[in-house]
């Protein structure tokens, strides 16, 4: 049963983490709401190569001058802007603001640790590999986690791997300190499939941006006490 302690935590085995994946999922397709008006674009359960992946897409805010092309030296700069050509001169992305960037998040769980890890990357953008890494901590990591996850602190560090199911290039949150860090924060009750991701989410996710939009969190609560 999902409202059943998970007698392993914070350890799960493949069966417990498809089922907090799907406990999660039907919490948020519940929710009565608009998500994209939250941030969110999309959450969805994936299964390939016989391993469970919960999928959450949200759109972020950069910087225009983020957007430009990649230099020799791995800086982002804007697009050189040609004094003479008038289409140059009144393009928005070459002079100031925001744009909208989709991040993709993708958990899964770790067989060697048991516990879920984050891969995430920008969808459908030049940024990528370790030279769009300052890109991720400047934008995406809150001021007060930049140290521990620069130092690899209490939640390890951001590194570099391959998609364990696609092989794309992504970044991750290393999962060497997620039990102990689940274990700290758990409270007197053992987590349920209903609790833990959404307890997983607020220590690890809140790394990187991927939080619970407290819209969304009221509602899970508010099912999870029916």
């Amino acid at each position: 049963m999902a409202s059943d302690p998970l007698p392993s935590f914070p350890f799960l085995n493949p069966g417990e983490f498809r089922s907090i994946c799907s406990s999660f999922l039907n919490r948020v397709t519940r929710y009565s709401g608009d998500l994209r008006a939250l941030g969110w674009t999309n959450v969805k359960q994936d299964y390939q190569d016989g391993s469970a992946m919960l999928i959450i897409s949200r759109i972020i805010d950069l910087p225009q001058w983020a957007n430009g092309e990649q230099n020799d030296e791995g800086s982002y700069l804007q697009d050189d802007i040609e004094d003479d050509d008038p289409e140059m001169l009144i393009r928005p992305s070459s002079i100031s603001g925001t744009s909208k960037v989709e991040m993709e998040y993708h958990i899964l769980l770790s067989p060697t640790y048991q516990v879920p890890v984050l891969h995430f990357f920008f969808k459908n953008t030049p940024y990528s590999g370790p030279n769009a890494l300052e890109i991720v901590y400047e934008h995406l990591v809150p001021p007060a986690y930049r140290s521990d996850l620069k130092q690899v602190g209490v939640m390890g560090g951001i590194s570099m791997t391959n998609h364990p199911i696609s092989g794309i290039p992504v970044y991750f949150i290393h999962p060497c300190n997620t039990a102990s860090a689940l274990q700290t924060v758990q409270g007197k009750e053992t987590p349920t499939a209903e609790t833990y991701l959404p307890l997983w989410l607020g220590l690890v996710g809140n790394c990187v941006g991927l939080y619970i939009p407290k819209e969304l969190f009221a509602s899970l609560r508010n099912n999870s006490d029916d």
